[in-house]
């Protein structure tokens, strides 16, 4: 908690352009948060003796280091009409394990975030996509170790 006392800033209906304030940090952010991840954060503003008032809020997306090259991702069926299968890609399937993949994005050719996707235990996720319109969209996920996969398939 951060508290400052007697800022004293003057009543907006007396002088509303010095009536405002900020508050200006920065952080950072615990080792195991990887590019990619979002944190979000909001305060709760008191005034005097009011109730407080929660701020709006604010969503913080962790950059990439460097360029990280995607792995493939399994995607099928594809076209798909109801539900979609997503499997991340090993270097060698003789050697290594199937990443087990953490956070998943379906994303729209326009951009947006249609779907985000939560995995604890699932090394072969499955996701009801049957309420999406016709088109192309794409998934970008990664692993428990921060390693990106990106795939992509047809919504009939």
């Amino acid at each position: 908690m951060v508290k400052f006392e007697n800022i004293n800033l003057p009543d907006s209906v007396k002088n509303e352009p010095e009536s405002h304030g900020f508050f200006k940090y920065s952080i950072r952010p615990s080792k195991n948060v990887s590019g990619g991840n979002r944190i979000e954060n909001s305060v709760l503003i008191s005034f005097d003796y009011e109730d407080p008032l929660l701020s709006n809020i604010v969503i913080n997306t962790i950059k990439y280091s460097g360029k990280q090259k995607a792995k493939g991702l399994v995607v099928f069926p594809n076209p798909v009409t109801n539900e979609v299968n997503m499997v991340g890609e090993s270097d060698d399937l003789m050697t290594e394990e199937i990443p087990l993949l953490k956070n998943i994005r379906i994303i729209s050719t326009e951009g947006k975030i249609v779907r985000e996707i939560s995995n604890e235990d699932n090394l072969h996720v499955q996701e009801d996509v049957s309420e999406l319109g016709p088109g192309l969209y794409i998934i970008i996920a990664s692993d428990v170790n921060g390693a990106l996969y990106q795939g992509k398939f047809i919504k009939m």
